[in-house]
């Protein structure tokens, strides 16, 4: 299959996850859709991006609860 070089208006072209257990994300995704990982380590927040067939194809990160995902607390309503 060919690899795409532009995606139409409104295509998704790149997915990412914040999640409080990214080692259970990382498995999970792994089991399902065979994916392997790099991981940019405690300098770059230990972002994760997944990959398959050596392309990049999603980034997973961690996140605390009560966090918008960077770290920068959330109102709660």
């Amino acid at each position: 299959m060919p690899e795409p070089m532009s995606y139409p208006p409104g295509a998704p072209c790149w997915a990412e996850l914040h999640t409080p257990d990214q080692a259970a994300s990382e498995r999970f995704y792994t089991a399902v859709l065979g994916w392997g990982y790099l991981h940019a380590g405690p300098a770059y927040d230990h972002y994760g991006y997944a990959t398959w067939q050596r392309h990049m194809v999603a980034g997973i990160a961690p996140f605390e609860p009560g966090t918008d995902g960077d770290g920068e607390e959330t109102a709660s309503w």
